[in-house]
């Protein structure tokens, strides 16, 4: 689990939680949740759940569900 008052970042591949008051970023495949108050950003596979305030970006495929306030996206192409 990582939690933070501001922001998380992880470099490689993520099996867990991550908690932040404004945004997650993972640059690898994920599997697990991301919950922030502002945004969430996977570079890679995302298999869990996305919970955030304002945005969700996801650069690879997404098998779960993104919740967001405004925007989630969802693309390979960003790579």
């Amino acid at each position: 689990m990582q939690g933070a008052g501001f922001s998380n970042l992880s470099k490689g591949k993520t099996n867990a939680i991550q908690i932040a008051g404004f945004a997650n970023t993972s640059l690898a495949a994920t599997n697990g949740v991301q919950l922030s108050g502002f945004s969430n950003v996977t570079k890679g596979n995302f298999y869990g759940i996305q919970g955030s305030g304002f945005s969700n970006v996801v650069t690879g495929s997404l098998n779960g569900l993104q919740i967001s306030g405004f925007n989630n996206t969802v693309t390979d192409t960003l790579d």
